[in-house]
């Protein structure tokens, strides 16, 4: 008798743990406007500027551009990372979601150490926009001192 009493009890354990973490009001199961289930809502984003010239800049010399943006939708922009094309370049962002109609900053710092002549990065910014990314970038000239 204790051999199918273990078996029934652990199925029943499980449908009711199961049951219970399913609740209609959960906000984890909010369908966005893909209709995909947590799937936040998208928006849009306007930058003041795409891409930036630092001009020229000595060997060794670190220099940040701080972008701004604006969130041109009707939901929070929220964004969940913004990565570098390469080691030399840091982007800092506005963790908050900005809501409707304001406007945000990234900080992107570049450190020209080591490198020598033109130079093009990319930042890539992960978001709820169309396409969930958008793309920054800037240039510079390294010359010697």
């Amino acid at each position: 008798m204790t051999r199918n009493f273990l078996p029934i009890f652990l199925l029943s354990l499980l449908m009711f743990c199961y049951s219970c973490s399913k609740t209609p009001t959960d906000k984890k199961n909010e369908v966005s406007e893909t209709g995909k289930k947590n799937e936040p809502k998208l928006t849009t984003i306007k930058f003041d500027e795409l891409e930036h010239n630092f001009g020229k800049i000595i060997v060794g010399e670190v220099v940040t551009w701080t972008v701004q943006f604006e969130n041109t939708g009707k939901s929070d922009l929220i964004i969940h990372k913004a990565k570098a094309s390469c080691g030399c370049t840091v982007p800092k962002w506005t963790n908050e979601p900005v809501e409707p109609g304001e406007k945000g900053s990234m900080d992107v710092r570049f450190d020209s150490g080591g490198r020598h002549g033109a130079v093009s990065k990319n930042v890539t910014v992960y978001a709820n926009i169309p396409g969930n990314r958008a793309v920054v970038s800037f240039k510079a000239e390294i010359v010697e001192e």
